[in-house]
């Protein structure tokens, strides 16, 4: 008859391997400094023409300073998906907004594959792991 310890040990060991399965907590994550929501993993940073930071000047003469994202799961895309105007040749662009107070936080970028470009001034990592 199995002991106490060794259902234990074997309960501890599922548990490790179901573990396993799950994606890493991440060190730090990007929030929106409006409401301060989580919208990315800070490392999932993605490059595009050579740096993950970009500053670019709308038609209107706005300058917009950006860094991309592969993934922003807690951001949401709005409209309709435009090929003008775009700084990213090949790519369309949708507005990016904060998933939970619809501020305007960047663009979503898509050409098969998408990425996000969040502006900077809207956006504030923070470190998960801080000790108080």
């Amino acid at each position: 008859m199995p002991t106490a310890d060794a259902d234990t040990d074997t309960l501890v060991f599922n548990i490790e391997e179901e573990l396993d399965w799950l994606p890493n907590r991440p060190e730090s994550v990007v929030v929106c400094t409006r409401c301060n929501h989580v919208l990315a993993d800070a490392s999932d940073v993605y490059e595009i023409l050579g740096s993950s930071e970009h500053e670019f000047v709308n038609p209107y003469g706005v300058v917009h300073h950006f860094r991309c994202y592969k993934h922003a799961l807690g951001c949401a895309a709005k409209g309709s998906s435009h090929h003008a105007d775009t700084w990213f040749p090949g790519h369309t662009w949708q507005l990016a907004t904060c998933g939970n107070c619809d501020d305007h936080l960047g663009w979503r970028f898509e050409a098969g594959d998408e990425f996000f470009g969040l502006l900077v001034l809207k956006i504030s990592t923070q470190n998960l792991n801080s000790q108080p």
